[in-house]
């Protein structure tokens, strides 16, 4: 997954492609936007990025990249 790519994940949480994983394209570290239970994570949370690898968890769906007549998704609503 290209860095940038907003992606839900098979557990419910939602989040965007922070780095990519050496040559394991479809397991990439991803910074949590949004818990499964649809609450925002914070910004700052250290524990918001994951290594999917390590993790186990898998991505289930790329979102596409809003357009310019398309909602956004603002990552730092609701952040402290």
């Amino acid at each position: 997954f290209p860095i940038g790519s907003v992606v839900t994940l098979e557990d419910g949480r939602a989040g965007i492609v922070y780095r990519r994983n050496g040559n394991n394209y479809d397991q990439p570290f991803v910074r949590i936007l949004q818990k499964s239970d649809g609450s925002p994570v914070a910004v700052n949370d250290p524990d918001s990025i994951i290594n999917l690898e390590e993790s186990g968890v898998h991505v289930v769906q790329a979102l596409p990249t809003p357009g310019r007549h398309e909602e956004t998704l603002d990552i730092r609503a609701g952040c402290t």
